[in-house]
C-alpha cells in the first residue's frame, strides 16, 4: 500500500509515514503513562496532578511551536526539532523515577520538559498534512488513516511488550521516531507557500495574531474545544481505573485503545460520503453528542462486552472528529496563521487537560470513577448545546457567514 502511495505522490507517501510514526509513538505517552505512574506508587490524585502539569506545558508548547513554524515557514524544521529532542528525553523517563534531585524524583522535572517537545508533534504532523492536502489536492483522511493504523498496531504491540518486559518498555518505543527523522531530513521544501516565499522568515509583527481572536467562528470553536476536550483529554488518563473496576487488567489498555482506534479507519475511508451530506459544523456537533452519550453510559456499564462496544462507538465518533477538526480550523484561519491556528487548537486541548486531570484526579480518588464519568457526561451535554447554538446566534446577531469550504462537498 505504501509503495502505491509513493508512486502516486511523494507527499502522500511521506506524510502517511509521518502520521504512522507520530501516532504510533503517542500511544506510549497517552496510554501507558498512567499505568507507569501507578506502578511507581502514585495515587489517582497524584496521577491527575502530574498529567495536569503536563497539560499546562502542552498548552504553552503548542502555540509556541505553531508560531515558530509560521515564522520560519517550515513545518519540517519545526517537527525535526521536536522529534529529535523528545525521542532522546523520553528514553530516560523510566530511569529518572529512581533519580533524586533536592529530595524529589528527577521524573517530576523531566516529564514536563519532555512534554514541551512531545505534545505538539501529532498536531504539527496533522497541520503539515492538512496544508499539503489542500495545496497538492490530496486526500487528508487517507494520510491521517495511517496515523490510526500506527496507533492501533503500536497499541497491540505494546500490550505484548509491557506484559513480557514491563511498562518501562513503552517509553523506549519512541526510538521509532528515528525513522521519521530520517524521512523528514530527506524532504525538501514541504509546501508551495514556502517555495514561493523562498522560505523567508517573517517578523512576529507581520503575522497579526489578533486576526485569530477577531474571528467569531474560530473563537467559538476554541471555546468548544476547551469544553469538549475536558472529558476527552482526561478520559484516557483515568480509563485504567474504570477497566480495573470492570475486571480488565489496566495493562491491556494498549489493546483497548488499539481496538478503539481501529474503528476510526472505516469512518475515515468513507468520510467523503459524510461530507457530501453534512457540513463540518453539523458533524462536529454530532460527534460531540455521541461522546456525551458514551460518558453517561460508562457511569453504569459493568459488562466487559458492553465496555468494548462503547469503546468501538467512541472510535467511530473519533473518526468523525479527525475528519473535521483540522480541516475546519484550516478553512477559517487566515493564510499566514494557519499553522498557528491549528496549534492554538491543540493548546485548547491542553488547557482542558489541565482542568480535567487536576480536578478529575480528586473526583476519582474521593468519589470514584463512576462519579467522574457523570461529571464528564454533563460537560458533554453543555458543550453540544453551546456549539449547536453558536451558529444561529452568530448569523443572527453578528452577521457571521461561514466559508463555503466548511459546507457540504459536491459529489464527484
Amino acid at each position: 500500500m505504501l509503495s502505491r502511495l509513493k508512486s502516486k505522490h511523494p507527499y502522500l507517501f511521506t506524510l502517511s509515514f509521518m502520521e504512522f510514526i507520530g501516532y504510533g509513538t503517542s500511544i506510549a505517552a497517552l496510554g501507558y503513562l498512567t499505568v507507569f505512574l501507578q506502578e511507581v506508587g502514585l495515587d489517582a490524585a497524584q496521577v491527575g496532578m502530574v498529567t495536569a502539569i503536563n497539560s499546562v506545558v502542552g498548552m504553552v508548547a503548542s502555540p509556541f511551536w505553531g508560531i515558530v513554524s509560521d515564522k520560519m515557514r517550515s513545518m519540517r524544521k519545526t517537527l525535526l526539532i521536536c522529534m529529535s529532542v523528545a525521542m532522546v528525553l523520553w528514553f530516560f523517563v523510566p530511569a529518572s523515577s529512581q533519580w533524586l534531585l533536592w529530595g524529589m524524583p528527577v521524573m517530576s522535572i523531566l516529564l514536563p520538559i519532555t512534554n514541551f517537545f512531545r505534545a505538539p508533534m501529532s498536531s504539527l504532523v496533522d497541520s503539515w498534512t492538512v496544508r499539503s492536502a489542500n495545496e497538492h489536492r490530496l486526500n487528508f483522511n487517507t494520510m491521517r488513516m495511517f496515523g490510526t493504523v500506527g496507533y492501533s498496531a503500536t497499541g497491540i504491540f505494546l500490550s505484548w511488550l509491557t506484559a513480557k518486559f514491563g511498562v518501562n518498555w513503552a517509553f523506549y518505543v519512541h526510538t521509532m521516531m528515528l525513522a521519521a527523522i530520517v524521512v523528514c531530513l530527506m524532504m525538501k521544501n514541504e509546501d508551495r507557500r514556502g517555495a514561493e516565499a523562498k522560505a523567508e522568515q517573517i517578523s512576529l509583527k507581520e503575522m497579526h495574531f489578533g486576526k485569530l481572536f477577531k474571528n467569531y467562528s474560530l473563537v467559538t470553536y476554541f471555546i468548544y474545544l476547551i469544553l469538549y476536550c475536558i472529558p476527552l483529554n482526561s478520559g484516557d488518563t483515568f480509563l485504567p481505573y474504570l477497566m480495573e473496576e470492570i475486571g480488565i487488567t489496566p495493562k491491556l489498555v494498549g489493546v483497548i485503545m488499539a481496538v478503539r482506534s481501529a474503528m476510526e479507519i472505516p469512518i475515515l475511508l468513507g468520510f467523503h460520503k459524510f461530507r457530501a451530506k453534512f457540513s463540518l459544523p453539523t458533524l462536529l456537533t454530532f460527534q460531540c453528542a455521541c461522546y456525551m452519550m458514551i460518558y453517561f453510559s460508562l457511569t453504569v456499564v459493568k459488562s466487559k462486552v458492553l465496555f468494548i462496544i462503547l469503546m468501538c462507538i467512541q472510535g467511530m465518533a473519533s473518526g468523525v472528529e479527525i475528519g473535521c477538526a483540522n480541516n475546519y480550523v484550516y478553512a477559517l484561519a487566515p493564510d499566514e496563521l494557519k499553522s498557528t491556528a491549528v496549534m492554538l487548537g491543540n493548546a485548547m486541548w491542553a488547557l482542558s487537560g489541565f482542568m480535567a486531570n487536576f480536578v478529575g484526579g480528586y473526583i476519582v480518588q474521593y468519589s470514584g470513577i463512576r462519579t467522574y464519568y457523570i461529571a464528564m457526561g454533563i460537560i458533554g451535554l453543555v458543550t453540544t448545546l453551546f456549539f449547536a447554538a453558536s451558529f444561529p446566534v452568530g448569523k443572527k446577531h453578528f452577521g457571521v457567514q461561514l466559508p463555503k469550504s466548511v459546507g457540504k462537498t459536491e459529489r464527484r
